[in-house]
């Protein structure tokens, strides 16, 4: 493949990660219907998993990406996968709600760094006439993972007391499974040549006025697109069932509209890199805002699942763009701690979700709860539209070394 002048190998190992990544964005939002009966909580204390697991990402992201920026790509990745492992594992077995938020948070830990050092693992390891697409197919592997978590949870979750526990022992052994894998990867050229530079002093950069602007404005593009990425990610089961649909029937559903993360993802492989890239990401995010405003909007279901396919699709297409575009905003030395940052405390958006976009509908108590949610959601896609002509824009240049 010449977009990827590496072993193969290690494309799959990039995937792989990614995939089990992803996979577990997802299962806390499908498991939460049954929690919520199983342990006898509120769907708003049931978000507090949801919460706390995104704590744990934006800690863990930030922290083992420093690390990862001193001591090099492989050792950060391996401690990250660790966390994420066990974390899954003993939420899995988990006994009460506490437990689960406490391992919730402690898979963040894991999940948010291993996200953010793959990523700029794959940014440096690739080309520049072909990052997008690199990104993007280490991308699509999350979201096949997306695609077919819900099918699992249908299968899974209604049938079996312990239903819930399995997607999160899946997920504990696909860690694992990448964990092992990563043991046969190299440390980046890019970064080894960082290591070996005189003025290598990663504080320093951070400390930069342009290093400061990039992180302002993609800290709060990332804050404000999460609200809505999170809230359909994490409680489009919880809402539909809200909405008056029956679990199985809401499940079903959700099934259904991930099955264009699969079809979003190769779009993205296919125009990763054909276009200016925060125009791109910018034109998808429009795409998502009206996406989100059919869900609301809808009385049929068929409509309801079409406009759930689209913004599934648009996620998909927008994911993979807008990390590569924020891994080009910054240099070598201090790449993945940038990426960390910024995703980290953008997922703070992601993280009071419920809280923001529940509050937002409550704010307008004139239409239903459903609408008000949606449209918060649709809200914060149209204001990441005008955020995204702020950024820089180096698709197809050559990394900072």
């Amino acid at each position: 493949m010449r977009a990827w002048p590496h072993p193969r190998f290690l494309l799959a190992i990039l995937g792989l990660s990614f995939f089990f990544g992803f996979v577990d964005i997802v299962s806390i939002g499908l498991a939460l219907p049954k929690l919520i009966l199983d342990f006898h909580v509120s769907l708003n204390m049931a978000s507090e998993a949801i919460t706390t697991s995104l704590i744990g990402y934006i800690l863990g992201a930030v922290l083992v990406s420093l690390f990862s920026d001193y001591y090099g790509r492989k050792p950060a990745l391996i401690i990250a996968l660790l966390l994420f492992s066990i974390g899954s594992l003993l939420c899995g077995l988990s006994t009460s709600f506490r437990e689960i938020l406490f391992w919730r948070f402690i898979t963040g830990l894991g999940l948010g760094a291993q996200i953010a050092i793959s990523t700029t693992y794959a940014s440096e390891m690739a080309p520049e006439h072909a990052r997008g697409k690199i990104v993007s197919i280490m991308v699509a592997c999350g979201m096949f993972g997306f695609a077919i978590l819900p099918f699992l949870a249908y299968a899974l979750i209604p049938n079996f007391t312990w239903g819930w526990r399995g997607l999160f022992i899946f997920g504990a052994l696909g860690g694992g499974l990448a964990l092992i894998m990563w043991q046969k990867l190299p440390d980046t050229p890019l970064w080894l040549q960082s290591k070996g530079q005189k003025n290598h002093a990663p504080f320093k950069t951070l400390l930069q006025r342009q290093t400061i602007l990039s992180l302002s404005l993609f800290a709060l593009i990332w804050f404000i697109y999460y609200i809505g990425n999170y809230a359909w990610l994490t409680l489009s089961a919880s809402l539909l069932v809200n909405h008056g649909f029956a679990l199985g029937q809401s499940l079903f559903f959700v099934g259904l509209t991930s099955l264009g993360f699969i079809v979003g993802s190769l779009i993205s492989i296919v125009l990763g890199d054909r276009f200016t890239r925060k125009k791109m990401c910018a034109g998808i995010a429009l795409i998502w805002t009206l996406a989100l405003l059919i869900v609301g909007w809808s009385t049929h279901s068929l409509l309801i699942i079409g406009g759930g396919f689209i913004a599934s699709t648009s996620i998909a297409m927008l994911i993979p763009q807008m990390y590569t575009l924020t891994a080009e905003q910054f240099p070598t030395s201090v790449r993945a701690t940038c990426i960390s940052v910024t995703d980290g405390l953008g997922h703070l958006g992601g993280a009071f979700c419920a809280q923001i976009t529940f509050f937002i509908a409550h704010l307008l108590p004139e239409i239903p709860f459903f609408k008000g949610v949606m449209l918060a959601m649709a809200l914060s896609g149209l204001l990441t539209v005008f955020l995204l002509f702020l950024a820089h824009n180096k698709t197809a240049q050559a990394l900072d070394a």
